[in-house]
């Protein structure tokens, strides 16, 4: 499995996962990457992406890559289930995880105080897996859209509303002229918000956190900004979930509309390749 397609299959997992933690989901998604080496040893018919062990001795078994002990690793059902038991974990045995958002080293820092791995170099190599998940999805959105920072633009202001003449006795009376609708995609308009769900369809719930990358990384480039680039990352990306849910609420029918075109081929691409994979697991703990 290649990293692309280890995103594509997961990141709606990591999308719902991470939002019960507090984590951002390419913050798990390069965690999981690390723990199976972006899929390659997912152990046949597990749907455990995290290399979660089994210490019940229940589980099915398999050497991890790390230590070469001999372990026994959970079994779910669907990659569901999976996420629903990894969020249990985290937030039972390694409270210090949950929150992180998306500092990574500070999420996998957490990890490593808990026990979770006994590699040395585990933070840094989860930091940069977590990076590399991120530098995906930037380059991704921009190679298919032809200007990336499309929607962040300010739109026009309206001209004031012109005082009527204080000796205009019915001046409060007369009809308001009628108002135009919005342009395309400016605030409150339909297109903006089929727009705005087609992102996120075709993205795999990652519009928010592209959009929120490109525009970081543009003000790292030209240096328009001195936050580091995690804080300004956040940002972004809370001003953009922000517009996301303004959108879908007033112009319900076509976010949903967007949403659904634009996931209808992303779907195809997640669709889990068949196991086939030799049952060698890489580092991992429950």
């Amino acid at each position: 499995m290649e990293r692309k397609e280890f995103i594509a299959t997961y990141g709606p997992v990591a999308e719902v996962t991470g939002k019960k933690l507090g984590v951002e989901p390419s913050v798990l998604l390069g965690q999981w990457g690390l723990e199976t080496g972006w899929g390659k040893s997912i152990i046949p018919g597990t749907n455990n992406p995290g290399n979660i062990k089994d210490f019940s001795g229940k589980g099915t078994a398999a050497t991890d890559n790390m230590t070469g002990s001999r372990d026994k690793y959970r079994t779910f059902k669907t990659p569901e289930e999976f996420g629903d038991a990894y969020a249990s974990l985290i937030s039972r045995k390694y409270p210090g995880a949950s929150g992180s958002g998306g500092d990574a080293t500070a999420y996998a820092t957490a990890l490593k105080k808990g026990g979770y791995a006994e590699d040395p170099g585990y933070v840094k190599k989860l930091a940069s897996a977590a990076d590399k998940v991120l530098s995906f999805m930037v380059p991704s959105a921009m190679a298919s859209e032809s200007d990336p920072m499309a929607g962040f633009k300010p739109s026009k202001s309206a001209k004031p509303a012109q005082s009527a003449p204080a000796d205009d006795p019915i001046a409060g009376f007369k009809p308001k002229a009628k108002q135009s609708e919005p342009g395309w995609f400016e605030p409150g308009s339909k297109s903006e918000a089929a727009v705005r769900g087609f992102s996120q369809g075709a993205t795999l719930g990652f519009g928010d956190e592209i959009q929120a990358g490109i525009r970081a990384g543009v003000d790292k480039i030209t240096g328009s900004s001195d936050k580091p680039f995690t804080e300004q990352y956040a940002q972004y990306r809370d001003e953009e979930r922000g517009a996301n849910k303004a959108a879908s609420e007033a112009n319900s029918g076509s976010y949903l509309a967007g949403n659904v075109v634009g996931a209808a081929p992303s779907a195809i691409v997640a669709t889990p390749a068949s196991a086939g994979v030799a049952p060698m697991a890489a580092a991992g703990a429950g």
